[in-house]
C-alpha cells in the first residue's frame, strides 16, 4: 500500500498571542466573519477564522501588531515569504490563505470605502506561488486492490465494495 505521508506543521498561533493581538484588528476580522457567516457554510467560516489567525499572530510577532488597514505591500510579502520559507506552505494552501486575506480586503474597500478611503486591496499584488503537486499520488496496486475489494465483501461493506470496483 502507499506509504505513510509526511506532514510538517509549525505552530505559530497561541492563546497567549491571540490576547495581545491588535484589538482593532479583532473588530475588523470579526465583523467580517461575521458578515460573511451570512452566505458562506460554518466550515468555510471555520477555515476563514483559521487563516486569520495565523496572519494576525504573525503580525503580532513579526510585524509590530500593525493594523491591518496600515499594512505596506512588503509587510504582506513577508508574511507571505515567512508562510513559504519558515512554514513550507503548498502552493494550495498559500492560495488558500491569499484568497481568504483578498476577500477581506476587499470587503473592507467595499463597507469601510468612507472611513478608509484610501485603503485598496495589496494582497493582489501579491504574486501566488505556481500550483504544483505535493505529495505522491497514492495508487493501489491490482493486488491490493483485490485484498481490499475481497476484505470490504466478507465484512459486509456491499455498497463501498461496489464504489471502489467502479
Amino acid at each position: 500500500m502507499a506509504e505513510g505521508r509526511e506532514l510538517f506543521r509549525k505552530i505559530i498561533t497561541s492563546d497567549e498571542l491571540v490576547k495581545n493581538i491588535n484589538p482593532k484588528n479583532i473588530e475588523l476580522f470579526e465583523r467580517f466573519l461575521k458578515n460573511f457567516a451570512t452566505r458562506r457554510s460554518p466550515k468555510s467560516v471555520k477555515a476563514y477564522r483559521s487563516n486569520y489567525k495565523i496572519f494576525l499572530c504573525w503580525n503580532e510577532t513579526y510585524n509590530k501588531n500593525k493594523f491591518f488597514v496600515d499594512l505596506k505591500k512588503y509587510e504582506l510579502m513577508d508574511f507571505f515569504d515567512f508562510a513559504v520559507t519558515d512554514m513550507k506552505w503548498s502552493p494550495n494552501r498559500y492560495a488558500q490563505v491569499w484568497s481568504s486575506l483578498s476577500i477581506f480586503s476587499d470587503w473592507i474597500e467595499n463597507v469601510y470605502d468612507e472611513k478608509y478611503p484610501n485603503f485598496k486591496n495589496l494582497v493582489k499584488h501579491i504574486e501566488k506561488m505556481p500550483k504544483e503537486n505535493v505529495r505522491k499520488k497514492s495508487i493501489f496496486t491490482k493486488p491490493e486492490l483485490d485484498i481490499l475489494m475481497n476484505w470490504l465483501g466478507d465484512n459486509g461493506y456491499i455498497q463501498e465494495q461496489c464504489v471502489l470496483a467502479l
